[in-house]
């Protein structure tokens, strides 16, 4: 078997990374670190992008992945949390995605410009002077057991975001390409990031009409994060850009109520190792909610759920029980990933329809754990 001199990765064989299994230490302020992520206290300088960093730390922290044992072999469900930004230029969507690069145990970051559905998943090739072909990995093949980030996910072409579609569902990717037929594992979450059409979204319109994506795609994100530019953000991101100028040269601001990165990312690579159980008495909240909120849309016309809201809040609820280090996925851990949900949800609605789900679920959206 060949060697590809590139990137180190065996021809038609891409073995899976080991996950990260880095460990707090012992004499580690692990109780201060879990009280400021369980009121998720502002990751890094920018705090006017704080209303995205509750999905985006459940995105890498993930859930848990299953095998079920079917009559014909073993079917398996992943456990990543999939995340979409959308939001006007000039937002802040770039520096969260950075940041989350940093936090994550293993990220690769690629965007959307320079990204094709090859270089995403795997590209075939011949290197000069030999007969056979190469199996080079792309973004998601090397990004096993990690964090996928691409910024700018529009300016994919439509048959380049059509490899996503596999990965996102199945967490593999499958080749049959110059005599090459196989299958690569690709265990990663994908943290995206996109505009919307002519770079304005409308309010008055739901998310499906705001960005050039079809059903497949929308639907295998977890989560939706939808933010426009409105007055406040904008005075806020302006004095944040202005309080970096005016500082002094080579003087850094102290935040004294922020994490140190190197133990946040160590928090992080140990809460993601945990393995928290669900429940029966989660199921029926789960299983309640998914049938009166989907009821709910299709008397208003909404934009109906499938039944990957249900895997998505299951997913977000174990990333709440390990944020929290438990090994039991509670009630309380159900709330704030229904929470979470919700509150991302109706705001890729109509605005009637978000002013409704607002009303009807206003103890779910009250909850503080």
């Amino acid at each position: 078997m060949t060697i590809n001199k590139r990137t180190e990765i065996p021809c038609c064989e891409v073995q899976p990374t080991s996950p990260h299994t880095t460990k707090i230490d012992d004499d580690c302020p692990t109780r201060n670190v879990q009280a400021a992520i369980q009121t998720w206290k502002p990751i890094g300088d920018n705090r006017w992008i704080y209303i995205l960093k509750e999905p985006t730390t459940l995105t890498l922290l993930c859930g848990e992945h299953m095998e079920h044992v079917k009559v014909a072999g073993r079917m398996h469900l992943r456990g990543d949390i999939h995340l979409m930004l959308c939001g006007d230029p000039a937002i802040g969507k770039t520096h969260l995605l950075k940041a989350a690069q940093k936090l994550a145990p293993r990220a690769i970051y690629t965007t959307g410009q320079g990204s094709t559905a090859a270089g995403l998943t795997a590209t075939v090739y011949r290197e000069k002077g030999r007969r056979h072909w190469s199996l080079s990995a792309g973004a998601l093949v090397i990004a096993n057991n990690g964090v996928c980030i691409i910024d700018d996910i529009q300016l994919l072409k439509d048959t380049d975001r059509s490899a996503l579609l596999e990965q996102m569902e199945h967490q593999t990717i499958s080749i049959a390409k110059a005599g090459i037929v196989t299958t690569l594992k690709s265990d990663c979450t994908v943290l995206a990031a996109c505009s919307p059409i002519n770079n304005i979204y409308d309010r008055t319109k739901p998310l499906s009409y705001n960005v050039p994506f079809k059903a497949p795609l929308l639907s295998r994100f977890d989560v939706h994060c939808v933010i426009s530019s409105s007055d406040e953000l904008i005075l806020e991101a302006a004095a944040s850009v202005l309080a970096q100028h005016v500082a002094a040269p080579g003087a850094s601001e102290q935040h004294p109520d922020l994490i140190p990165l190197e133990l946040l990312q160590q928090y992080i690579a140990h809460a993601k190792g945990l393995r928290p159980k669900l429940t029966a008495a989660c199921h029926d909240i789960l299983t309640d909610l998914y049938a009166t909120l989907r009821a709910y849309c299709a008397h208003y016309l909404a934009e109906l759920l499938t039944i990957r809201a249900v895997e998505s809040m299951i997913r977000m609820s174990e990333a709440c029980a390990k944020i929290h280090l438990s090994e039991e996925v509670t009630e309380s851990h159900v709330k704030m990933a229904a929470k979470v949900f919700l509150e991302n949800f109706m705001e890729t609605q109509f605005f009637a329809i978000r002013e409704n789900i607002r009303t009807r679920y206003s103890s779910i959206l009250n909850f503080s754990f």
